[in-house]
């Protein structure tokens, strides 16, 4: 692979990296890996929280509300609460199998004054659409009491409703160094009870797969990319996600599926009547990609 340096500037952006290279990583994520794949790196400060925020904040927030059709897109219904982005959901349970992703990481900047441990997290989930189990994988950004800078890591999801907190040393993937402005691809796949999981910094090399991880009740008739922001967090300033969920066997832009399927976008807020925490744009090249911009932190 060549320099760090240069992988960076190729990925600054979705738009600079090209749906090209897109349909390579994506082709790449969709062949099968052998199990339990990590690449060796440097030990690395462990965050005191991984995904935290998830599942936990999923919910909170304010109602739907249903958009009209519009000859700009596809229809869609808005959804405020604890995470921000799109998903699609299906009727039928376990008829969402897998969501294979890419995004730009992006910098995070932390408040000063903000409490120990407080996380944001990128991350493509499959789901049960009352979010009872939830499996995801990605990367997030941990602050520390007092510090200006997070620490980055990757990281997953593998039970019903527990979140990495209470298993950390498990969810942390320790052989990847996530740093911001690396392009991250990823995919979490779900099969007759048990889930399979990719992350790719692609800008490193560093790889990570891991087959067969069982997780109770997960049928998942959701999925999505999303962002989920915990208290405290400064800014984030945007990212860019590409995002291409599989119901009942195709692999589609998340925004291509049957007006049978219902599209999501996903908008953060903490307490309803609150103004939003983020930004989630249309989507765009072929319903294939969108942007969260943040907007404001949440209060204590």
């Amino acid at each position: 692979m060549t320099d760090r340096a240069s992988s960076r500037r190729r990925a600054r952006g979705l738009t600079s990296v090209g749906l090209g290279l897109a349909s390579v990583l994506i082709a790449l994520l969709l062949l099968p890996w052998p199990s339990a794949v990590g690449s060796p790196a440097p030990a690395r400060a462990t965050p005191n929280l991984a995904f935290a925020g998830l599942v936990s904040k999923i919910s909170v927030g304010a109602g739907v509300h249903s958009s009209p059709n519009s000859a700009a897109g596809p229809s869609y219904t808005v959804v405020r609460g604890g995470i921000g982005g799109w998903a699609v959901q299906n009727n039928k349970s376990g008829s969402i199998t897998a969501v294979t992703f890419l995004f730009v990481q992006p910098t995070v900047t932390c408040n000063a004054t903000n409490k120990d441990g407080q996380d944001i997290d990128f991350v493509g989930i499959i789901a049960n659409a009352d979010f009872s189990a939830v499996a995801g994988v990605g990367t997030g950004a941990v602050c520390h009491a007092g510090a200006t800078s997070p620490v980055y890591y990757a990281a997953y999801t593998r039970q019903a409703n527990v979140t990495c907190k209470h298993i950390f040393d498990a969810c942390v993937i320790r052989g990847m160094i996530i740093a911001p402005g690396d392009l991250i691809a990823g995919r979490i796949s779900w099969d007759r009870g048990s889930v399979a999981l990719k992350l790719v910094d692609v800008t490193t090399g560093h790889l990570f797969a891991l087959h067969k991880q069982k997780i109770a009740g997960l049928k998942p008739d959701l999925g999505g990319c999303v962002s989920s922001q915990n208290i405290d967090i400064a800014k984030y300033s945007r990212v860019t996600w590409a995002c291409f969920p599989t119901i009942s066997g195709k692999t589609r832009p998340i925004g291509m599926f049957s007006p049978a399927n219902q599209l999501l976008k996903l908008i953060t807020t903490d307490t309803p009547g609150t103004a939003d925490v983020d930004r989630i744009s249309g989507l765009h090249h072929r319903g294939s990609t969108f942007t969260n911009t943040w907007l404001r932190s949440e209060p204590t």
